[in-house]
């Protein structure tokens, strides 16, 4: 072999060998990273007021008994939390898990229950790992590890909630109110709902503390508590002059509606007009 044919031979090695470390880079080694919330949402899907079947059984199997769709909608709301908020895999077709808390409640009950679950990516344009629009996400696997029944202790006059779990009450005026809720140390982003009604008249008092120590007040929005995890309680205290309903919910993830609020609860716009929001902002 002539000095040119070996100096050909070796370029065609260096660009072969150079585009195989690229595409290695990009496809091996841990490169792929797969929301966590989006996987926790992907498998509440499977509760859907337009697939009754599907959400009978998903929904039976949340809670360990048979359930039917008339009983639970449509008054059911549900959380998805995952416990891994990025989930990574070795190749861009190779399966990715994670572990799902599943929140399901309903008028007289409240599930929770842990699932792991495998899902995979299609059509993405392969040796690159670049998605489009074309592509498309499968849930491969639904395995069921373990349903949480034992409901957390609480101190005397605190009432102990699970995660995702929503309720909803009323206070007469000057009353207060305490909830408690144990959340995993995971990392994860904790998004605590609690308002009541008629909430620029008279406001409803919301205080919150993690671990014991005070988280701080506030009026009129959610609370976020990121890293989270830990005892957490909520204070609910109505004005004197006013009784007050309220609602509660503590997730991480995804969420799909509130619990339904009473019949009788006040709108803020039906007491306040428009103009005094915009004027107090």
């Amino acid at each position: 072999m002539n000095t040119d044919a070996k100096t050909i031979t070796w370029m065609v090695i260096v660009v072969w060998g150079l585009g195989m470390v690229y595409v290695g880079s990009r496809i091996e080694w841990w490169y792929h990273e797969e929301s966590g919330v989006s996987m926790a949402g992907t498998l509440s899907d499977r509760l859907d007021r337009e697939r009754p079947h599907q959400t009978e059984i998903f929904a039976s199997e949340i809670c360990g008994e048979r359930l039917r769709f008339e009983s639970f909608f449509p008054d059911a709301y549900w959380s998805a939390m995952p416990e891994q908020a990025i989930s990574r895999h070795f190749t861009l077709y190779g399966q990715y898990r994670n572990i799902i808390w599943m929140a399901l409640g309903m008028k007289d009950r409240f599930c929770l229950a842990r699932f792991e679950i495998a899902m995979r990516r299609h059509d993405c344009a392969w040796p690159f790992p670049y998605c489009n629009r074309y592509s498309w996400q499968s849930l491969d696997e639904v395995r069921l590890i373990d349903r949480i029944t034992t409901r957390p202790a609480a101190p005397p006059g605190v009432r102990a909630l699970f995660p995702g779990e929503c309720v909803t009450g009323e206070l007469a005026a000057g009353t207060s109110a305490r909830f408690q809720v144990e959340i995993p140390g995971l990392g994860q982003r904790l998004k605590i709902v609690a308002f009541g009604d008629n909430r620029r008249d008279g406001l409803l008092e919301v205080e919150i503390e993690k671990n014991g120590q005070a988280l701080g007040s506030y009026r009129r929005k959610d609370y976020v508590d990121e890293p989270a995890g830990g005892t957490y309680q909520i204070l609910l205290r109505a004005p004197p002059q006013d009784m007050k309903r309220y609602l509660v919910l503590a997730y991480w993830g995804y969420s799909h509606d509130l619990c339904a609020m009473s019949p009788e609860w006040r709108r803020t716009d039906e007491v306040n007009p428009p103009q005094e929001e915009e004027s107090e902002q």
